[in-house]
């Protein structure tokens, strides 16, 4: 099984390479918000959260 080296820390970048794509992982907090940006190969994708459903 494969580790990805996340910290516990709020504000963090970090690469890794899976299947011989290389994967950039950003998270950030933004007022109280976490968010994701995710790089694969230099193509980026922002993952910005809304309110989680209900139990």
């Amino acid at each position: 099984m494969m580790q990805v080296p996340l910290q516990a820390v709020p504000n963090q970048t970090l690469t890794v390479i899976l299947d011989n794509n290389t994967w950039a992982v950003t998270l950030k907090t933004v007022e109280d918000t976490t968010v994701v940006s995710l790089t694969l190969n230099n193509t980026t994708c922002s993952i910005v959260p809304g309110p989680l459903p209900e139990r």
